[in-house]
């Protein structure tokens, strides 16, 4: 009866361990994941904002491009790979300024903040798009300067 009750507590501390270091993963994990999506943000607002061609990229908008698409493989959630590669079909196809570019990374961003588990209302899209792609006023040529720190409001939510 005593070997049993032994066996039984020395169980216990090895069981903890493996739930601290699994909880420890999972919080790296979701580190990495956040960094992959603020270049995610970071990229695609950078390009859909710029004038280059995504089959012209000057050479850090490319490396960014190669960073982020393995990282997106590492990391990235299923939703949030089918954006970036139907974002990158569309920058291709029909130019990185195309209007439906905006529509489209908003909808990556509503993939992004479901993924990360920050709150996600039904029609939150258009306003996502309007916070990061504000649409330029020509009367005095800042409406579309916006802070970059806004991007980590993505990652913060959870």
């Amino acid at each position: 009866m005593y070997l049993s009750t032994v066996k039984i507590f020395t169980r216990a501390p090895s069981r903890s361990m493996r739930a601290a270091i699994r909880q420890k993963k999972a919080l790296a994990l979701r580190e990495e994941k956040t960094a992959t999506y603020q270049l995610f943000v970071d990229f695609w607002e950078n390009l859909l904002q710029g004038q280059a061609r995504l089959d012209q990229l000057p050479a850090d908008l490319s490396e960014k491009l190669q960073l982020l698409e393995r990282l997106l493989a590492l990391y990235g959630g299923t939703a949030v790979i089918k954006e970036h590669t139907a974002l990158r079909r569309l920058a291709q196809d029909k130019g990185a300024q195309h209007p439906d570019g905006k529509a489209r990374l908003a909808e990556a961003l509503v993939a992004v903040r479901k993924d990360l588990g920050a709150d996600t209302p039904y029609n939150i899209a258009h306003e996502l798009e309007r916070l990061l792609l504000p649409a330029r006023d020509a009367g005095d040529g800042t409406a579309g300067i916006k802070d970059t720190r806004i991007r980590t409001a993505i990652a913060l939510n959870s």
